[in-house]
């Protein structure tokens, strides 16, 4: 619409510098940019400008909180999504695999069969050590469970939370805690 047009090209790059240079209020500037977006066409708009203005780490983290607020009624938006997910997972860095599986939670709340689908890369992925990566597979698990039909598949997950509970520090538990909302009816 016309106030997204406006915003995008008057306030956001202002916004982006914010986003830029003042980390810890990236949450609240992101709330500031989706209040702008009203459809799928907008938000793809929101996504394609901040690919041009933002580098990897700050871009995949901008669309993990993006994608937290975001519903997704296009094939399109989950499609850049996903992207930014097998890019983010395929990365040496910490933050950008943590940031790429809280997009993946995310996209697995309205599709769940996508955690099926990357199973094997989630597998991988539980013989990274750090808190973060282990809290946000689990938040895969927890976004896709209760939408999964079939009990074998259900199990699979549910032994992958298992393991990571067995194993995990109490920081991870902290984690694992939090997104074990996402399982309750």
């Amino acid at each position: 619409g016309e106030t997204a047009t406006l915003f995008q090209d008057y306030m956001l790059p202002k916004v982006i510098i914010l986003f830029k240079t003042l980390p810890n209020k990236r949450e609240d500037i992101v709330d500031i940019m989706t209040s702008f977006c009203f459809s799928n066409s907008d938000m793809l708009a929101l996504l394609k400008i901040l690919k041009e203005d933002l580098e990897n780490a700050a871009l995949v983290q901008c669309f993990a909180l993006l994608s937290n607020r975001t519903a997704y009624h296009s094939k399109e938006l989950q499609d850049v999504y996903f992207f930014y997910v097998t890019f983010g997972l395929r990365s040496p860095s910490k933050q950008l695999r943590t940031h790429a599986l809280l997009i993946l939670a995310s996209l697995c709340k309205e599709s769940p069969n996508l955690s099926l689908n990357m199973l094997g890369e989630l597998q991988k992925l539980l013989e990274d050590p750090w808190w973060g990566i282990q809290a946000g597979i689990f938040h895969v698990m927890c976004a896709s469970i209760t939408s999964i039909q079939q009990e074998e598949q259900k199990a699979q997950l549910q032994e992958i939370m298992e393991g990571i509970l067995k194993k995990a520090s109490p920081m991870v538990l902290r984690g694992c805690i939090y997104w074990m909302a996402d399982c309750l009816p």
